[in-house]
């Protein structure tokens, strides 16, 4: 004999009230139930029924989310097993697995005949909660930035993707020069979740300042990039933002030697270099034992002549006067000339002397002021 289907709820408020106790005992002797609960209506009973049969249409076109959403208000109005297991079987379709598992594995079937397919929904899910989750751990244009879960090197670097325990952990990202990036993940459900960690650059700043006198014909340079004054009336770089780590500051200055230096930048640190510090008064002391060396070579040169004429002299008067000539001007004279040429060889090398290094110039830093009705400012143009 077939079970008598449930009443139709739009025709339920028609009844009197011995028809529907009649119809009461007929639904619960039929498959929606065996027993009702004692503080359902058969109103609250009709509206279950009715959302259950809503939710089996939204089965049929795979609208899940809907369908979970019936069922929970169904249980609500009628706490069935079968609701419990057909929403277990709606949150299995939506991925989440998790809350499906957590609903139907200690429900107990009323009814017989749903046994096998509640003992079949429990073990798929179990299958499924018995394999981690992917996780797809990416890092923007960076690669290569190191993977900690839960305080543990994996040993993998961005991009890839990690089989994850199922449940909560802490993502950490890191590589030299940047700021880490943290981020707690759930893994869980079915499908894969990608985890894509924006790091941060560190940086440092730097600034140059291009010594006393004539700075014009100064030049600093931050590893081959030249940075250019402000304005034309100041004497130091501006303030640049600079990766941390290591780098090499160059200042260059018309007939002196490069100044170099290896700076390592850290974290929010600024340095503030003096370009050249000694520079102008190594050049004058330069400048002014290369004079000294030309006039000491022009006064050999002279010395040395005089001596060389002056002893041909005394042999042309010894000739005549047919007398012996003793004398260490042939000797003199010659050294004379000899320390005159090295000196005055000397001070020419030493006006002439350039600095040493490189004289391309790549991707110059310009930082530049502007004055405008509106007001002023500054704008800066480059890169490193």
């Amino acid at each position: 004999m077939k079970p008598a289907p449930p009443p139709n709820p739009t025709n339920i408020h028609r009844l009197s009230p011995p028809a529907r106790a009649a119809l009461a005992l007929l639904v619960l002797a039929g498959s929606w139930g065996a027993a009702a609960p004692a503080m359902a209506t058969v109103e609250d009973e009709a509206a279950a029924h009715e959302l259950y049969q809503q939710a089996a249409d939204d089965f049929e076109a795979r609208d899940y989310e809907a369908a979970a959403e019936k069922l929970t208000r169904a249980y609500a109005l009628f706490p069935k097993p079968i609701i419990l297991i057909k929403k277990g079987e709606a949150l299995e379709q939506l991925g989440r697995v998790e809350e499906a598992y957590e609903l139907v594995r200690d429900v107990v079937p009323d009814d017989k005949r749903m046994e096998p397919k509640l003992r079949a929904l429990v073990a798929r899910l179990e299958r499924v909660l018995e394999r981690p989750i992917k996780v797809s751990v990416l890092s923007g244009s960076l690669t290569g930035a190191r993977i900690i879960l839960d305080g543990q090197d994996t040993g993998q670097v961005t991009p890839t993707v990690l089989d994850v325990p199922r449940g909560n952990h802490d993502l950490r990202l890191e590589k030299l020069g940047y700021r880490p990036y943290e981020r707690a993940i759930d893994a869980k459900g079915v499908d894969l979740i990608v985890v894509e960690g924006q790091l941060v650059r560190l940086m440092g700043r730097v600034r140059v300042r291009l010594g006393t006198g004539n700075f014009t014909d100064t030049v600093a340079y931050l590893d081959g990039n030249r940075l250019q004054p402000v304005f034309s009336t100041d004497q130091a770089t501006p303030l640049v933002d600079v990766p941390i780590g290591a780098h090499t500051l160059e200042c260059r200055r018309e007939r002196e030697p490069v100044e170099r230096v290896e700076i390592v930048l850290e974290a929010d640190a600024t340095v503030d270099h003096l370009c050249l510090a000694s520079g102008p008064s190594a050049s004058r002391g330069r400048r002014a034992l290369a004079w000294t060396l030309l006039g000491a070579g022009a006064a050999g040169l002279a010395g040395g002549a005089v001596l060389l004429v002056s002893y041909q002299s005394d042999l042309d008067h010894g000739k005549e006067t047919n007398q012996r000539v003793e004398s260490n001007k042939q000797i003199f004279g010659p050294v004379a000339l000899g320390l005159g040429v090295a000196a005055v060889t000397t001070g020419i090398i030493l006006l002439a002397k350039r600095p040493a290094g490189p004289s391309t110039e790549a991707h110059p830093v310009v930082v530049g002021g502007y004055a405008a009705p509106g007001g002023a400012g500054l704008v800066a143009s480059g890169r490193f």
